[in-house]
């Protein structure tokens, strides 16, 4: 949803204006997040659909990285039901869980294409029902379909465990997809090359758009004051929950590790821990207690400000080889230095490019050896250097100028 408002918000200065179809979830995060588009967009929010009649709760990133488990009956029913729910769930959820919206967003989009005499129709996912919502209407409107992929689809490498059938039907709903529209977008250069490879005649259609950095953002943090540190360490700080394949033990050991060699560094989880990792229990076992702490979730004022305290900033994304983490780009309006444990070289070309270290997610040697990396970087001119530069390459503004070309692309 980020990446799209920002488009929003600055598609006007290059003669586009947008006119949004969303959801209609409620909560007060997304509403203010709407709200913030500028009055003169239209905003047409459509209910949430599911076949159960119940809302969808659970967001698409949650769905593509946490496995669905239910309790299972017992004896020869539970084989049947074991054996038939990849089945319900490929009719009831292909190509995602969003797919009851998408049907409903096909039609009203349609109606708003007419309406406002829309030139392009434009979608990004995931959810990637949304493309296909997009799809319908650029044939029935006979107008040019631009879709975005924010995250792998048909060949993502991670495999759907609770629905193992769709991992053969996606490629199918994105080659769909792919072959219908005017203009194919991503947001790296490792699924920029992914997707040429794999559809070597239609190259001229594909480009990437990384994410980006709203200019206001670093307007809010420079306005907060730095609180008075009685930290006796440098503090490393994750914002964020830890759940599917997004590891913090790996870390943890690090710290220690260098706890050993006489460096100690202070490291703050804001959000929750899969309860899989056993993380209070490893800090206890490493008697890391003075170092590592584990905090509940807050609001997103409060962890801007434990970040602005902080004296760098930490992303964990494992098994992630085409993804860059949301969390870089906002990173990028703080002065800190940037520790990333990751396994994507994408992120890695993008965080030492902006001032700081990378690390595989698995490798406590050289996590311990990236964080004496962020430590040397402290207070450095060149960070300040690395960082202004990055700010300006990655301005939602400028981005947004790139996608006003696709447009003016596919319509030519």
């Amino acid at each position: 949803m980020h990446r799209s408002l920002r488009f929003c918000r600055h598609l006007r200065e290059f003669g586009w204006n947008p006119i949004v179809l969303t959801t209609g979830d409620p909560s007060q995060n997304t509403s203010e997040l709407i709200a913030s588009l500028p009055d003169s967009i239209v905003v047409d929010r459509l209910p949430d659909g599911h076949p159960s009649g119940n809302k969808v709760t659970s967001t698409p990133a949650m769905n593509a990285a946490l496995p669905l488990r239910e309790p299972s009956p017992s004896g020869i029913l539970s084989g049947i039901k074991n054996s038939l729910r990849p089945i319900l769930r490929l009719i009831q959820e292909t190509p995602d869980k969003h797919y009851a919206w998408a049907k409903k967003a096909s039609v009203q989009g349609a109606k708003l294409a007419l309406q406002h005499h829309a030139q392009i129709v434009f979608s990004s996912g995931p959810p990637h029902s949304t493309h296909l919502a997009a799809l319908a209407v650029s044939k029935q409107i006979k107008i040019p379909l631009v879709v975005d992929f924010r995250d792998p689809w048909g060949r993502k490498p991670w495999k759907n465990h609770d629905n193992p059938l769709r991992d053969y039907v996606l490629p199918w709903y994105e080659n769909k997809v792919v072959r219908h529209a005017n203009q194919v977008i991503l947001n790296t250069d490792t699924s920029l090359e992914d997707f040429r490879k794999h559809y070597p005649n239609q190259l001229e259609k594909f480009s990437c758009i990384p994410n980006g950095l709203d200019s206001h953002l670093i307007e809010q943090v420079d306005a907060l004051q730095k609180s008075p540190s009685l930290n006796a360490h440098p503090v490393f700080i994750h914002p964020g929950n830890l759940y599917g394949h997004r590891d913090p033990v790996p870390l943890i050991k690090a710290i220690a590790k260098l706890k050993d060699q006489g460096v100690e560094v202070q490291f703050r989880q804001i959000g929750s821990i899969d309860p899989h990792y056993k993380a209070d229990e490893l800090v206890k076992d490493l008697g890391l207690q003075a170092l590592v702490s584990i905090e509940s979730p807050m609001p997103h004022p409060q962890v801007l400000q434990a970040m602005r305290d902080s004296d760098a900033l930490v992303i964990i994304q494992p098994d992630a080889p085409f993804m860059v983490p949301a969390k870089v780009f906002e990173m990028m309006a703080f002065e800190q230095p940037i520790l990333s444990v990751s396994d994507s070289p994408c992120t890695e070309s993008i965080v030492e490019s902006s001032g700081g270290a990378c690390a595989s997610s698995r490798d406590v040697d050289a996590i311990a050896a990236a964080i004496k990396k962020v430590l040397a970087m402290l207070g450095g001119p060149q960070l300040h250097s690395l960082r202004t530069h990055a700010r300006k390459t990655y301005d939602a503004k400028t981005l947004t100028s790139q996608l006003a070309n696709r447009f003016d692309s596919a319509i030519q």
